[in-house]
């Protein structure tokens, strides 16, 4: 599967004639939903399967505005907290996934409530997170779903928000992958990461290690709608139907799903996936915990709204203002 800036320089080939046109692409949703505008994808007429089959996200993120399906739902991607538990208990009283996520808070003021605490806990000591992203972006997600108009004052919040973190010491700026942020994973100097379910992966690599003291919880706020993994037919596709049916298999098929899943780090559309390993059972990286099921929860219970073109402008915008902003 191509990275999402190669897919839409492939897709760009394709729309001006320098490269055939697939049967079948197989992205991220938001990737899918930047082209959508652009006509390439063939509007589907249905589901692959009754809706009660699968996860509500992953019908949201694939249809339009105005509620045309432009896409078959693969896998949906949770967005949560993992943190380190040796890190919060230096914060916090109780580093228990269910009180971290209190601690947490449902909304800015508790968080910000929280960072105060952890800036004066970790004054000597450890970063809270190593990139910015950890403390923003769930701020911008869950603003973006309520509004999608959001104002220049709330950019300049945001914005402020970004210095104060820097200024408190709680993040070194890096960016999710680059070379200090796997170093600080590896000599545990990072205490909180926003990722979705994938994120174990990495964390594996850098622990080197069967068990650690890395948990998942809910972030600030609550799971974040993640984009799914999806499947769109291009219009101009030579065999559309054998396509679709590719498409729906993925979809409806449980080894397929589990399959998928597993190598993607993302969660199953099907509902009847949820009740096999790796989503049931303790889990032994994660210190026992049930973290399969918290992510199946969290897929079936997300809130979210279409993945429209303004909607993928507007997060585009802020979030490089962002970077803008905390540049040195």
């Amino acid at each position: 599967m191509l990275s999402p800036t190669e897919l839409s320089r492939w897709l760009r080939e394709v729309q001006n004639d320098q490269r055939a046109c697939p049967d079948a692409v197989v992205s991220d949703a938001t990737t899918i939903a930047e082209w959508h505008l652009s006509g390439l994808w063939r509007q589907l007429d249905a589901s692959p399967a009754p809706e009660s089959f699968h996860v509500g996200i992953g019908r949201i993120h694939t249809t339009s505005k105005l509620g045309a399906r432009y896409a078959i739902p693969l896998a949906v991607n949770p967005i949560g907290a993992w943190y380190s538990q040796a890190i919060m208990a230096t914060i916090l009283p109780d580093s228990d996934p269910t009180q971290v996520a209190i601690a947490l808070g449902k909304d800015s003021q508790a968080f910000q409530a929280f960072l105060n605490r952890a800036s004066t806990a970790l004054s000597d000591g450890p970063l809270l997170s190593s990139t910015l992203d950890d403390f923003l972006i769930p701020n911008l997600e869950h603003a973006l779903m309520q509004n999608t108009d959001l104002s220049q004052q709330w950019q300049t919040q945001l914005e402020q928000s970004a210095h104060t973190l820097q200024k408190a010491q709680l993040s070194a700026g890096e960016r999710h992958f680059s070379g200090n942020w796997y170093k600080s994973i590896t000599h545990e100097h990072t205490g909180l990461i926003i990722a979705g379910r994938w994120m174990k992966t990495a964390l594996m690599r850098a622990v080197g290690e069967s068990t650690s003291t890395w948990r998942v919880c809910e972030p600030a706020g609550g799971f974040i709608a993640g984009p799914s993994l999806v499947c769109a037919i291009p219009d101009r596709s030579n065999q559309p139907e054998p396509a679709i049916a590719f498409a729906t298999d993925f979809a409806s098929d449980l080894d397929l799903q589990l399959l998928l899943c597993e190598g993607t780090g993302t969660v199953p559309t099907l509902i009847a996936a949820h009740q096999y390993a790796p989503f049931v059972g303790p889990d032994g990286f994660c210190g026992g915990q049930s973290v399969g099921e918290l992510w199946c929860t969290a897929a079936t219970n997300l809130n979210a709204v279409a993945l429209t073109p303004e909607r993928i402008e507007q997060r585009r915008r802020i979030r490089t203002a962002l970077i803008a902003a905390v540049r040195p």
